[in-house]
């Protein structure tokens, strides 16, 4: 990751599995905006003097309302006028239920109505929805998930395979 002297754009993937009738499925903690059909992991831009982490962890805060203790860098890119960093949180906590779908103005008070919510996703329908500009980032922190968590790879090893042709 390089240094950051000018505003980036930082964004965090966060995976969790949850046992629903009796079966365990994977999920990514996902943002959507109410304005587009996409999904996306929570981030956003830098505030002035702040470093990717930095920014990665507040923008968890804001958007998801939990708090990243730990995380792992996958992927860097330049787009438009700014730099991109993607990281996969290892250490969280504050998690919501898999049921739990909250707006961003009830995390982080902000104005009724505000276009964004958060909720878990399933890892095949993220990978269906999410925004195209944060796929090649989605794949390679399920990929750097898989490398770490030897469960998370055998629990997924079919979609694995279909991201890695």
């Amino acid at each position: 990751m390089n240094k950051v002297e000018k505003e980036h754009f930082s964004a965090v993937y966060i995976f969790k599995s949850f046992l629903v009738l009796g079966k365990k499925i994977w999920y990514v903690l996902s943002v959507k905006d109410k304005r587009f059909n996409d999904l996306k992991a929570a981030g956003g831009m830098s505030n002035s003097g702040e470093d990717p982490k930095a920014t990665a962890i507040r923008e968890g805060m804001q958007e998801l309302g939990v708090m990243i203790t730990d995380m792992i860098f996958v992927h860097e890119c330049f787009r438009v006028n700014h730099y991109q960093y993607y990281f996969l949180a290892t250490e969280v906590s504050n998690l919501p239920e898999l049921d739990d779908e909250r707006k961003m103005s009830e995390i982080k008070g902000k104005k009724p109505g505000d276009s964004l919510h958060m909720r878990w996703v399933n890892l095949v329908e993220f990978s269906q929805c999410v925004y195209k500009g944060q796929f090649v980032a989605f794949k390679k922190a399920l990929l750097k998930k898989a490398e770490l968590d030897q469960v998370f790879a055998m629990d997924n090893i079919k979609l694995l395979r279909n991201l890695s042709v």
